[in-house]
């Protein structure tokens, strides 16, 4: 049920690309927290002290897709763009956190815990959109708390400005998008006890978008774009 002090500073010392689960009684939470922990993707989080750690949250994964056009699956394209802003983030000497790493479903309870247990400086959960082809440009969400003035509405904003300017992207706005009872409407947003924003880099039914992001250079770039802005946010 839950990962001890030793087994952490044990996990620490290892990098590896997959874990394997041999038989069960072990929680969701416990596999996710291991595979996190060794996953080389991710710096040390046991450093944590200077708080400049960011989650980066890629969208859906494993049986959820998500949005899809074609042989387009939004899950890829956002594991794909998180990787490479993770290592953006992580060159510019940031600790990095991702709630995945490799083409897996997770429940948006568990990308929240993973964030509420790690306490990043900023959590970013990376999407693309969708809208019968009928749409494009690029949007991103920040904590109904903001609306007025604070660190995830600047850095919706700096993210933004990095993306238009970069890929010539329609510029859809930052939105703080709350529901009924005036918190905000997306889950991982709503349930994180930390700063947290919502990206939608582009609309994946939309060939004027996708063709700006059709080789992975341009999936680095717009990986190092994201990460410059939230640097810049941060710092």
């Amino acid at each position: 049920n839950y990962v001890s002090a030793r087994h952490t500073d044990l996990l620490s010392t290892y990098k590896t690309e997959k874990v394997y689960q041999i038989g069960g009684g072990i929680t969701d939470k416990v596999i996710t927290s291991i595979s996190n922990s060794v996953s080389k993707h991710n710096s040390n989080t046991n450093s944590n002290s200077n708080n400049n750690t960011v989650v980066l949250d890629a969208g859906h994964g494993g049986s959820d897709s998500g949005a899809t056009s074609g042989s387009r699956k939004e899950k890829n394209y956002t594991l794909d763009t998180t990787l490479a802003t993770s290592a953006a983030l992580r060159a510019k000497g940031y600790n990095v956190v991702l709630t995945r790493s490799n083409d897996t479903y997770l429940s948006l309870g568990t990308r929240t815990a993973i964030s509420n247990e790690v306490k990043p400086k900023l959590f970013t959960s990376i999407h693309y959109n969708s809208y019968n082809g009928s749409a494009n440009g690029t949007e991103v969400y920040y904590n109904v708390k903001d609306k007025n003035g604070g660190l995830t509405k600047t850095t919706a904003s700096n993210v933004l400005k990095r993306i238009v300017n970069t890929f010539g992207f329609t510029n859809r706005g930052i939105k703080a998008k709350a529901n009924s009872s005036g918190t905000d409407y997306y889950y991982v947003l709503r349930e994180n006890k930390y700063p947290s924003i919502l990206i939608e880099c582009a609309f994946i039914d939309s060939n004027k978008d996708m063709n700006k992001l059709n080789s992975d250079s341009k999936i680095d770039k717009l990986g190092n774009q994201i990460a410059a802005g939230i640097a810049e946010s941060i710092k």
